[in-house]
This record gives structure tokens, C-alpha cells and sequence, in this order.
């Protein structure tokens, strides 16, 4: 579903990386800046810790240059802990710089993360719980909050409930309900058309794996 994981650090996921290594616990990624006068590359760093039982720990660094040309940092913490066939999954993240990530904070060109020359910090969290009534019907609900250190004090909340059947093994159908306190996103940049306005939205999705 469109913008599920906003507010997270996988929020705005159109990174294009141009380098990674990878262990059975530790990542590497480089990734072509936001900023497109950068001298350096973005940089995140995961470490995930498997837990017997099917439960998970992950950190995250990450550090980019943003608009000022500081180079900046944040960190993130992730965990997933199985109920049986179900699963609850919490998020957390802190830094500067971090809008580019979350999309929470950001403008049409990802200017979020600087104001009057200073860099922008943000805190957030998710909460989300995974329900699996069989093989085929999965059941989510989440609720996302961000704080932003900016002028505007700005103060994202969103919540979600969606419902995932598997027809075949490769095809799905879904529906979500889902509601922002804040519009994320821009669908023209010469009307300034919000791709996913605030407020209560429906929407209905097919997948088909390849």
C-alpha cells in the first residue's frame, strides 16, 4: 500500500544504491545523495541480531550531507517480536537529516531537513501488529508519530488498518484504511497537487509476484 511506511526510515523508499555489503548480520549501503551538490555519498549501516523463537533486533545508522553542507547523522532502532504466528514490529528513529527518510518534514525537493541554515531534527516511532487468520488472509494495524524540530512544530500522526488475501501464491488483493494528519507528497509540482492528502483514504490494491 502507497506510504505505509511513512515516518519511518524506509518512509520515502526511492533510494538508488550505488553500493552495499552484506553479512548474515551486518549491511552496508551507499546511496546517491538527495543532496545533489553532495560531496559524499549517503551512508547507512544496519545490524540485525535474529532472536530464537523467530524474533528480531535491528540498529541503524545513518549519515548523509544535507543542505547547508553539514554532514549529519541519526540512528534507528527496530525490533520484531513473534506471538505465535502473529508478530508486533516497533520502530524508532532520532538524528538530523532524517527527513529525506521518513518523509515526514520534507518538500517537493526534499529541502526538510534544513531551516535558517541549521539543521532539522526529528523523533519518531511505530507500532504496528501483524494478524495471520490463515494461509491465505492477513490482517495489519500500525500507528506512526513524528515530532519535528522546526518552526512550524510540525506533528505527524498517522493510522492504518489494512486486510491481504493471498488468491495464489504470486497474487494478492488488499484494502486499507488509513488516516494522515499531514499531506505527504506532491502529485504536480506546478499545481502543488498533494499525491496523499490529509486525512481519512481508502484504497484497494492488487499485487502479482513475478
Amino acid at each position: 500500500f502507497k506510504g505505509g511506511a511513512r515516518g519511518t526510515l524506509a518512509g520515502n523508499n526511492f533510494r538508488t544504491t550505488l553500493a552495499s555489503y552484506k553479512t548474515d548480520m551486518f549491511r552496508i549501503s551507499i546511496q546517491d545523495p538527495v543532496y545533489n551538490d553532495a560531496d559524499t555519498p549517503d551512508v547507512i549501516l544496519n545490524y540485525t541480531a535474529p532472536i530464537p523463537g523467530g524474533h528480531a533486533l535491528t540498529v541503524t545508522a545513518i549519515g548523509r550531507e544535507i543542505e547547508n553542507e553539514d554532514f549529519v547523522a541519526g540512528v534507528g532502532l527496530g525490533a520484531k517480536i513473534m506471538l505465535g504466528p502473529h508478530s508486533f514490529n516497533f520502530n524508532a528513529h532520532h538524528g538530523e537529516g532524517l527527513a529525506a527518510f521518513s518523509g515526514v518534514g520534507t518538500t517537493l525537493g526534499f529541502t526538510g531537513d534544513v531551516e535558517n541554515g541549521e539543521p532539522i531534527s526529528q523523533t519518531g516511532i511505530q507500532a504496528g501488529f501483524r494478524y495471520l487468520f490463515n494461509e491465505k488472509l492477513r490482517a495489519n494495524i500500525a500507528y506512526t508519530a513524528v515530532n519535528v524540530d522546526d518552526e512550524a512544530e510540525t506533528d505527524y500522526q498517522g493510522q492504518r488498518v489494512n486486510l491481504i488475501y493471498n488468491i495464489i501464491p504470486e497474487f494478492e488483493v488488499g484494502v486499507e484504511w488509513r488516516k494522515y494528519s499531514t499531506a505527504f507528497g506532491f502529485a504536480n509540482a506546478a499545481d502543488g497537487a498533494q499525491l496523499l492528502p490529509e486525512g481519512q483514504q481508502i484504497e484497494v490494491m492488487g499485487k502479482y509476484r513475478f
